[in-house]
């Protein structure tokens, strides 16, 4: 006879089922009691799995791929579930960062979170979420700090400080805003209006690199300057340019 010295015994669906079914009449009865994990049972599972962890001997690459071949496991690592992911561990590091530098699977993603933001509810509870997070002042200083100057992604070597020249006035901005007949260019909108410059050189105040918007198109106006240049000439200079025509040849 074989002797089952080494071999793991694998139990099946049907057994599995009639063990719950029993544990669940024997529950009942109050013949067992159900076993609930404490507070301090998990406190004391997590110290020894960051343990475990910091030791190398939990989540390393051998260990992920046995868990791959476990059939109880396999299916934490199929399309729409997450494995657990430690920040210490060196190989899941890698493996995101080789995830997000390929196109396709940032396109997948950034589908995905459109998707999620589509749904009211989730854009409630985002919002919920984030009033209940209540920042201390020095926090406030500490991130206000840390986007100062050249550190802030927006830095353009700082233009923003640049004045602006002595004809861009009270009287020009009413002016323009006067011939876009007090509404946002691009939006509509009749409320919070500002003079944008076209080419973002303050210098340039001519009326035809002037433009009425509101304050937060003018702030979208920030980001791709170079899209924002050419969408304002190819639609807005022609039309100014074709009301010049026309006022010309009514006179």
């Amino acid at each position: 006879m074989e002797s089952n010295k080494g071999k793991k015994w694998i139990r099946s669906k049907e057994a599995n089922e009639k063990l719950s079914d029993t544990r669940k009449r024997l529950i009942k009865e109050e013949k067992i009691k159900p076993y609930i994990r404490t507070k301090e049972h998990k406190e004391l599972m997590s110290r020894k799995i960051k343990e475990l962890v910091t030791q190398k001997k939990l989540f390393t690459k051998e260990h992920i791929e046995n868990l791959k071949k476990n059939p109880r496991y396999r299916p934490l690592f199929q399309k729409g579930n997450q494995l657990w992911k430690n920040r210490n561990n060196e190989y899941l590091k890698q493996r995101i960062k080789e995830a997000m530098n390929n196109p396709d699977v940032r396109l997948n993603n950034s589908i995905k979170a459109k998707l999620r933001w589509q749904n009211p509810e989730f854009r409630k509870r985002i919002c919920e979420s984030f009033k209940k997070r209540i920042l201390s002042e020095e926090s406030n200083i500490k991130r206000s700090k840390a986007l100062q100057g050249e550190k802030c992604y927006l830095w353009k070597g700082g233009i923003s400080f640049e004045p602006y020249s002595s004809k861009f006035n009270k009287q020009l901005k009413k002016e323009i805003k006067k011939r876009d007949n007090f509404t946002c260019q691009n939006c509509n909108k009749k409320e919070n209006l500002c003079i944008h410059h076209i080419d973002y050189n303050k210098q340039n105040c001519s009326h035809n690199n002037l433009i009425t918007v509101c304050n937060s198109c003018n702030s979208k106006f920030n980001f791709n300057r170079e899209k924002w240049t050419e969408y304002f000439k190819n639609n807005f200079i022609e039309k100014l340019l074709v009301q010049e025509v026309m006022s010309s040849v009514r006179n």
